[in-house]
């Protein structure tokens, strides 16, 4: 029986510097074989790498990755666990899951752009690939507006699905990297609506994230959040984990499990 080996590329473009030196740091302590690249947007391409077929390719990156990855190798498709329609909301919201925004409407960008809003409403792009931050959009404010204001590029909406709901009360706001019903990584990233990570996530919640991660997998390993409410503990969204924000999870337990899950074995 002989081991095959992953190889890590790591998109180095759009990742904090921190975030990258955590990354490595753990592939020495691991021994993990790594290369980098960048993405060209222009031309949807990635900088050479040695793309080595010897070896599983686990790419760790980020959306730019993700929204040229049809133009890619299939090697390189296959280093991440995705699928643009899984990721979807506007798909697993009929799968009768515990969603924050199950009360939510969907609309076309060209449907709801120049709409005037009578009430204060969270919105954002139903897949995973966000065109813009998903956020507050105020009384009297217009989807265009709302981008215009968040630094959005309205060439990158105009064929989003956006999701409109109402405004919920959240105290807390949780990452999990999820296998199966196994968490490899946890962490708290939001609290009373402001970004703040914390590696202390509570039993309460590891045990509902538990429970849920039963109910959904839209891919091998994938990132689920998880909001607690005034009304209880519910689902924000899933996403595909190779572009996730690691928060404060224990990077070595989680790459180092990444690592297990995917090495594959071989007569």
């Amino acid at each position: 029986m002989i081991m095959k080996h992953n190889n890590f590329l790591v998109q180095i473009n759009g990742m904090e510097l921190k975030t990258l030196t955590n990354i490595f740091n753990v592939f020495k302590k691991l021994d993990i074989k790594y290369e980098t690249f960048k993405t060209i947007s222009k031309s949807n391409t990635i900088t050479d790498i040695d793309n080595n077929l010897n070896h599983n390719l686990i790419t760790i990156g980020g959306v730019s990755f993700l929204r040229i990855l049809n133009q890619l190798p299939q090697s390189l498709k296959s280093s991440v666990d995705y699928d643009i329609n899984l990721f979807d909301q506007n798909h697993y919201k009929t799968m009768d899951l515990p969603l924050l925004n199950n009360d939510a409407q969907y609309f076309s960008f060209n449907e709801i752009k120049d709409f005037v809003f009578e009430n204060d409403m969270f919105v954002k792009p139903s897949k995973d690939i966000k065109s813009f931050n998903g956020g507050t959009i105020f009384v009297n404010e217009t989807l265009n507006n709302y981008i215009y204001r968040t630094g959005g590029s309205l060439s990158k909406v105009e064929n989003e699905q956006i999701l409109i709901a109402p405004l919920k009360k959240i105290f807390y706001e949780y990452r999990f990297f999820i296998h199966n019903d196994e968490i490899l990584g946890a962490s708290r990233y939001s609290w009373n609506y402001n970004y703040s990570e914390d590696p202390f996530v509570p039993d309460y919640i590891m045990d509902t994230a538990k429970e849920y991660a039963k109910l959904y997998n839209p891919t091998d390993i994938f990132v689920m959040d998880l909001a607690e409410t005034d009304k209880g503990i519910f689902i924000v969204e899933y996403q595909c984990w190779n572009i996730s924000a690691f928060y404060s999870s224990n990077l070595f337990n989680l790459i180092g499990r990444i690592n297990e899950i995917k090495g594959t074995i071989q007569s």
